[in-house]
């Protein structure tokens, strides 16, 4: 039998946790097709059947991954007690939610984004044409530029955690940027560390269209 990975082993206990967890308030968070012990939810691209035994990938055009479907369950059993509120409409960038604790090491707060920087770099109208085009495929909808931006989005991660995402073109003084930037409440859906998964999940997703997209 295979050795089980620290994912794996992790998912295992977050099954657990459905056990005793208060389906009735799936409906409040933005589950579907919500019952005593079930409910339906889309995340990155993909539809989810969560019941006390699990969660289901029922397929999708994004790309899966274990840590989506842990990021589910405490959605569900971190967000339950705050399903009837809503978010705040205000953001902020994720190391701000640590009191300092999160930081990349203090000299890169914007590490996690790395890698869409070297995909959506070069040119600057080439650049903020392939992230606009990305955009478009994961959902996200442009809405007036933040500050210094070149374009920003709007993209809800989850029905009650809507992120921000800025797009900085590169110059002849910096490189370019992709900054995301969470509602100010969202711990009240996600505690911190989970948060970070699911950022994580979402810079893997507009990587894995960016590829497709060639």
């Amino acid at each position: 039998m295979p050795v089980k990975t620290g994912y794996e082993k992790n998912y295992d206990y977050l099954v657990t946790l459905l056990l005793e967890a208060d389906f009735t308030a799936a409906a409040a968070l933005g589950f579907t097709e919500t019952g005593a012990d079930t409910a339906r939810i889309s995340f990155l691209r993909r539809d989810y059947q969560m019941t006390r035994h699990g969660v289901d990938d029922l397929g999708g055009a994004g790309k899966e991954h274990i840590n989506c479907r842990g990021a589910l369950i405490y959605y569900l059993t971190h967000g339950g007690a705050a399903a009837r509120e809503e978010p705040a409409g205000e953001f902020q960038l994720l190391h701000q939610f640590s009191s300092g604790v999160f930081s990349g090491g203090g000299k890169d707060l914007n590490w996690m984004a790395r890698s869409l920087t070297k995909i959506f770099g070069g040119p600057p109208a080439i650049g903020l044409a392939f992230f606009r085009q990305a955009m478009t495929i994961l959902g996200a909808v442009e809405v007036t530029a933040r500050a210094n931006a070149d374009a920003s989005f709007l993209y809800a991660l989850l029905p009650k955690l809507p992120v921000e995402i800025d797009y900085y073109a590169a110059d002849d003084e910096f490189p370019c940027e992709v900054k995301f930037l969470f509602d100010r409440r969202a711990l009240d859906f996600l505690p911190f560390e989970t948060l970070a998964v699911a950022a994580g999940c979402l810079v893997g997703e507009i990587a894995h269209i960016a590829t497709d997209m060639g």
